[in-house]
């Protein structure tokens, strides 16, 4: 079993050489997690559970900045609901609505379609 001395120092070299300044504590956090839950019995498991939390950071990291990237506030959510909203008098707003009720259709669009609908309901 590897010391306290050793894991820390194998979780903050990890975290050091992501090259991510801003997440260095997260990834000694989610490291120490990891070191937790599954004690390593080696030094090259340690590495391995260490390079592992160091992607998962990061990767969690990069799609919370895309997701906020989309909406980055919520009055810009609620502007682009609105647009959407305010598009039903467009001519392609009667056949997304169509498509979002009807039966036979199913896939990525009419989820969207329905998602937006019960938004504008909660906002109104």
């Amino acid at each position: 079993m590897l010391g306290y001395g050793e894991l820390n120092g194998i979780a903050r070299t990890v975290a050091a050489q992501s090259g991510e300044a801003g997440l260095f504590d997260d990834i000694v956090q989610e490291a120490w997690v990891r070191f937790i839950q599954w004690p390593p019995r080696h030094r090259q498991g340690a590495w391995m559970m260490a390079f592992q939390a160091k992607n998962e950071v990061i990767y969690r990291e990069r799609q919370e900045v895309s997701a906020g990237m989309l909406y980055p506030t919520e009055s810009a959510r609620m502007g682009a609901l609105e647009r959407i909203w305010d598009g039903r008098r467009d001519r392609r707003w009667p056949w997304l609505v169509r498509y979002a009720l009807s039966a036979r259709h199913s896939g990525a669009d009419r989820i969207r379609a329905m998602r937006y609908r019960a938004e504008l309901r909660a906002a109104h």
